[in-house]
């Protein structure tokens, strides 16, 4: 037995964010043990969204394909595009089910699972066996070297440098550390290194993320509205009910903010034509980037930031700014764009009349007409207008 609820209300916000839902399991929540597993999106302000839940009758591969058939039926509900990008653990069942039911989705890993997998393998080797406060100092800090290593090889900005610092870690530990070292290649690099290492994530449309720690705060708020393990299915459905629609007011009341809130240090001209139509969060990663312009040398253009954010590059901006143009809507994915109604219009900037403002500037002012003038004008232009009209 299984059984799936998804609101109203969080397939309204599907609509609007499909791109990157993150699957992850958690437990005792109800009376059964079925695990429940939680389908999370993203919006444009890097908030996390329940898309549904999906209480399993197990972990199997099976149990996986029945719970991702299903929203990929509510994708097909809401007539909205398929993800681009998938993101869970190293859950092989649920990782093959996603596979299967998204075949033109990007499957991708969580670097925070993989890390916390490598600390609690690798670390004790290091400090186990040290005698004495400074051994063990010592030993720690071989760790982190370690550790450093491995997180550099995460960072591989392309397959070349990947290939060197496996190479270099290869070099450096190899083989007072060969456990460790063919730990880490047989079960995250040799297998998973396209799901993991920047050089090839960052190929895909991930947003900025990388990890599904986010979905740890949303099983901390369903609990949180659970209180106990012994309800049963409707019991506990009611209680995520009234979590997943406070969660989603709080969403929509930051958007609406956001809508009419312009951040001071994003208020000049380049963002003129979009505040109110892109979130915060994105414009502070493109702040990010106009502050590249101001060092002596931009690196060459890859295209890697704009692929895999959806956003406007250091070189974009030097070409607008150059032509004394602003960011338009449409440098933005729609992933980044406020949940609103009615069409973005670019609003132009009157040309520059001095002689205008000469006249405008002024310090006689016309003299105002009285009631009974103001009568008499809109008479004779009525009486105009309606031999007008008799011609």
């Amino acid at each position: 037995m299984a059984v799936l609820f998804a609101h109203p209300e969080s397939l309204a916000y599907l609509q609007a964010y499909p791109d990157l839902p993150f699957l992850d399991c958690t437990y005792k929540t109800n009376k059964y043990g079925m695990p429940l597993l939680d389908m999370i999106g993203v919006d444009a302000c890097q908030r996390s969204f329940c898309i549904a839940f999906a209480f399993l009758s197990g972990e199997t591969e099976q149990d996986y394909l029945w719970a991702l058939d299903r929203l990929r039926s509510l994708y097909e509900l809401c007539h909205t595009r398929l993800p681009s990008v998938i993101l869970t653990d190293r859950d092989k069942a649920c990782m093959n089910a996603a596979e299967i039911c998204f075949p033109s989705s990007i499957s991708l890993l969580c670097l925070w699972h993989a890390n916390k997998a490598v600390l609690r393998y690798c670390q004790p080797t290091f400090v186990r066996h040290q005698q004495g406060p400074d051994a063990y100092q010592q030993g720690l800090a071989d760790w982190n070297e370690f550790f450093n290593h491995w997180h550099s090889i995460m960072k591989s900005p392309d397959e070349k440098a990947f290939d060197q610092r496996v190479q270099e870690f290869e070099r450096r530990y190899l083989p007072q550390y060969i456990e460790e070292v063919g730990y880490i290649k047989a079960n995250w690099l040799d297998p998973y290194k396209e799901k993991l290492v920047r050089a090839w994530v960052d190929q895909h449309p991930h947003f900025g993320n990388v990890v599904t720690s986010r979905v740890e705060g949303i099983h901390w708020l369903l609990k949180s509205h659970l209180k106990k393990s012994t309800l049963d299915l409707f019991e506990a459905w009611r209680a995520m009910k009234h979590a997943l629609l406070n969660q989603l007011a709080e969403l929509r009341s930051n958007q609406a903010s956001q809508q009419i809130r312009t951040l001071i240090e994003l208020s000049g001209s380049l963002y003129s034509a979009i505040h109110g139509w892109v979130s915060h969060e994105a414009l502070r990663k493109v702040e990010e980037q106009r502050k590249l312009l101001l060092k002596e040398h931009l690196p060459i253009c890859t295209g890697v930031f704009s692929r895999s954010h959806g956003l406007p590059c250091a070189h974009t901006l030097k070409a607008l700014q150059e032509q004394n143009q602003s960011l338009r809507l449409e440098h933005f994915h729609t992933h980044w764009h406020l949940n609103r109604h009615g069409v973005h219009r670019l609003l132009l900037e009157p040309r520059h009349r001095p002689d205008r403002i000469a006249a405008g500037s002024s310090t006689r002012r016309p003299q105002s007409s009285t009631p009974r003038q103001f009568r008499q004008q809109h008479n004779q232009r009525h009486n105009l207008n309606a031999a007008d009209a008799t011609r």
